[in-house]
């Protein structure tokens, strides 16, 4: 899809009309709410409230250090905060893939980057929230799974784009 340059910029569709601003601006865009840096940014937050959690002493008291990965940790250590937090993560990324499926209706989902080493922890809830919203699609038929190339999509894509144009790389 090329359209005018920018089609299939799917993170950055709206799913929440007064929402956080996403990286290009847009209030309530996806990535603002269902990306790595939106569950670090969550994670920070929680820590900066003074919420109970472990992800302070996880990340040494650095908020840099705060990522998914490390989300994880304390949410497999039985941090309610931090299982919260990729709950709703995981809430959000399946309410923004319950759109594209009843648009799409695809066999399979490719989700690329970080957020599918989450496992169960981002997986179950995206489930929970497909089925809330998808009445009209097949779910049964549908496969979520990871990108092959991982969190590099992106940069091996853009690489074989610019080769193609003559570009170097």
């Amino acid at each position: 899809l090329l359209g005018l340059g920018a089609a299939g910029e799917v993170g950055h569709h709206s799913i929440d009309l007064h929402g956080w601003p996403d990286g290009t601006g847009n209030p309530g865009g996806w990535e603002a709410y269902a990306s790595g840096p939106a569950i670090a940014a969550m994670g920070i937050k929680a820590v900066t409230q003074g919420l109970t959690t472990h992800i302070r002493d996880l990340a040494g008291g650095d908020l840099n250090r705060i990522s998914p990965e490390l989300i994880k940790q304390a949410a497999e250590a039985g941090d309610g905060v931090a299982q919260g937090i990729l709950d709703q993560a995981g809430v959000y990324l399946g309410c923004g893939l319950a759109n594209l499926v009843i648009i799409l209706c695809p066999h399979k989902v490719v989700i690329g980057g970080g957020l599918m080493g989450l496992g169960d922890w981002i997986m179950d809830p995206i489930w929970r929230t497909l089925r809330a919203r998808c009445h009209t699609v097949p779910l049964d038929k549908l496969e979520i799974v990871p990108a092959a190339l991982g969190g590099d999509a992106g940069c091996l894509g853009a690489a074989v784009w610019a080769m193609q144009q003559g570009r170097a790389v």
